[in-house]
């Protein structure tokens, strides 16, 4: 095993790693059953982003909370990845992607 500067932050960061799709799928499938209108086969997620009512705010939210996870876990990739370049890289572009996760949830929901 790879022994990190900070291995509390590794785990920490870790469980946020996990934690993160977990949330995510949570807060599409609560959002999906409160639109009984969504269908799967004629409707795409981001729709619920823009339905009035309880359901846009959970998905919005539930965006931007799982991104803001996503993010916490890249910070403790970062310190795992210690003088890894290409690491450091595949990082940036995985912590571009958790940003702009949460923004899509922010300025979703304006």
């Amino acid at each position: 095993m790879i022994e990190s500067k900070s291995p509390s932050l590794t785990r920490i960061t870790g469980v946020y790693g996990i934690l993160a799709p977990v949330y995510a799928f949570a807060s599409i499938l609560i959002a999906v059953t409160s639109y009984p209108e969504f269908s799967w086969a004629n409707n795409a997620r981001s729709d619920l982003g823009i339905v009035p009512g309880i359901t846009s705010s959970l998905f919005n939210s539930g965006l931007a909370i799982s991104g803001v996870l996503f993010l916490t876990f890249t910070v403790g990739l970062f310190f795992f990845a210690e003088e890894n370049r290409v690491g450091h890289l595949g990082i940036f572009v995985l912590a571009a992607a958790c940003a702009a996760l949460v923004l899509i949830g922010i300025f979703r929901a304006l």
